[in-house]
């Protein structure tokens, strides 16, 4: 019964090495201090990061089904390690997308692979029921390695230098790698003789065609993941704009998540406490929308904050519950990792899109930006086709 039960602790332990990424506080001066980049470029960079993750998505997903998951998000975890050293060499905008490759194809990788291994193993033992507060605890530890990693960031720079940041952070990779290996592997129904990789790439998407409510989810995820996306690198422009020095930028990530932590913990208490899913899934990326109009507007240090701690955590916490929704609408564990990576996909393909357009935007006026954007999540938000009925427990 409990054959697989280590799997989950592991992973635990592997999500939280795999998030410390020693740059993620100072990510705005590593690329426009270090890197001596503005934000067009920057962007760009992230466009190109996520139009790898786009074509990467399938085919890695459909690795993960064919070969095991395990293999693949021990290999994401190595390729994403050797992306961080290729980063770190030298400010070169060139060496800056070939590090961007393959951090794409580490996290392609590791995308996916790592909830429907989760999902399998309570699966084989019965208890597929605990997920939302399984994948909820694994996103966790997730926020628990970022903030040990944006406390111990302000270190690296000051006695090493900004660009060890990024550096040092390929060290917690190659140990989650090993930490893969040791996973147990689920036995899933795959004929392996007879199931070739475009056929299980054909299931995967055909799976997504055949399921509306689960296409009404994606499109919710894809509006709020670009509601959080870009409060990330807004609030430290933000910050540095108003004053704040950037000494400070470790604890405020810090606390960001911590932030984070809390909403994604409590998140069950506040559909208990509007006593409606559906409506949760309303506020909250309305809340969000109006905090980026509110902004534009009134920068104080204090509404900055609000910004980060209260939007960005909940934006965050739906975000990391709707993978636990679209779970449940997926029945097939054979193609499970396929079908969540064809979801991320998505959400990457919709960055890559955007992203290049808010760089210039950025460049040419912060404010202009972050109206555009809470017009948007506000328009999305109102027109969401996400039902009671679709959130399934």
């Amino acid at each position: 019964m409990n054959e697989y039960k280590s799997n989950i602790w592991k992973m635990y332990f592997f999500n939280f090495l795999t998030s410390l990424s020693f740059f993620g506080a100072l990510i705005v001066p590593f690329f426009t201090t270090w890197g001596h980049l503005n934000f067009t470029q920057i962007l760009f960079l992230q466009s190109w990061f996520s139009i790898w993750i786009f074509i990467l998505e399938v085919p890695t997903g459909t690795i993960a089904d064919y070969f095991g998951r395990k293999y693949s998000v021990a290999l994401g975890a190595f390729v994403v390690g050797i992306g961080a050293i290729i980063y770190s060499i030298t400010p070169n905008f060139y060496l800056f997308l070939f590090g961007e490759f393959l951090w794409a194809l580490g996290a392609a990788l590791m995308s996916g692979a790592d909830d429907a291994f989760i999902y399998d193993s309570l699966k084989k033992n019965k208890e597929e029921k605990k997920s939302k507060k399984i994948i909820s605890r694994y996103e966790t530890f997730a926020l628990i390695g970022a903030l040990v990693a944006a406390l111990v960031s302000g270190f690296i720079a000051t006695f090493f230098g900004i660009q060890y940041t990024m550096m040092f952070t390929a060290i917690p990779m190659f140990l989650g790698f090993i930490v893969a290996f040791t996973l147990k592997e689920p036995k899933i129904k795959i004929k392996k003789e007879s199931k070739r990789y475009w056929k299980i790439f054909k299931t995967g998407v055909k799976y997504l065609y055949g399921h509306k409510p689960l296409w009404f989810l994606i499109l919710d995820s894809v509006v709020i993941g670009i509601l959080f996306y870009y409060i990330i690198w807004a609030y430290q422009p933000l910050l540095q704009n108003a004053g704040v020095s950037v000494a400070f930028f470790g604890i405020i990530q810090a606390l960001f998540f911590c932030s984070e932590i809390f909403f994604v913990n409590i998140y069950s208490k506040l559909e208990a406490l509007v006593k409606s899913k559906r409506l949760l899934f309303f506020i909250i990326p309305l809340l969000v929308s109006v905090f980026y109009i509110a902004i534009a507007f009134f920068r104080s240090v204090w509404l900055i904050l609000l910004f980060v701690f209260v939007a960005g955590g909940l934006a965050y916490a739906k975000r990391t519950i709707l993978r636990s929704y679209m779970n449940k609408h997926i029945k097939d564990s054979s193609t499970r990792a396929t079908v969540l990576s064809s979801v991320s996909m998505i959400n990457r393909f919709s960055l890559a899109i955007l992203s290049p357009f808010v760089g210039m935007l950025m460049d040419w006026s912060l404010t202009y930006t972050l109206v555009s954007i809470g017009i948007f999540g506000l328009v999305f938000t109102i027109f969401s086709k996400v039902k009671e009925e679709h959130l399934i427990d």
